[in-house]
């Protein structure tokens, strides 16, 4: 998980998000090539895992937790991309 405490308190909370939004893709990025990596070394054992993560997503209910999670989640969708929007116009007026 990433820390906001790390961040001073003058920064805004735009430059924040940028910034633990740039943070998570570099960490991303780096598991991705781990993955891959592992994966070219080790291709049988990749392969037992990747049969053993499908069998586990089929018998578990993925269709309803996801579903339920985007019930939840469209509506909040607009406000908050409404909002973010605000304050990227609102920082740009500032500076």
């Amino acid at each position: 998980m990433i820390s906001v405490s790390s961040h001073t308190k003058a920064a805004s909370p735009l430059t924040v998000i940028d910034d633990d939004l740039a943070q998570a893709r570099t960490k991303t990025k780096q598991v991705i090539d781990q993955t891959l990596a592992y994966s070219h070394d080790h291709p049988e054992e990749a392969l037992v895992y990747a049969l053993a993560t499908g069998y586990v997503l089929r018998t578990l209910p993925v269709t309803r937790l996801l579903g339920g999670i985007v019930r939840v989640a469209l509506p909040l969708l607009k406000p908050a991309a409404l909002f973010y929007g605000i304050s990227k116009v609102v920082l740009k007026k500032r500076n």
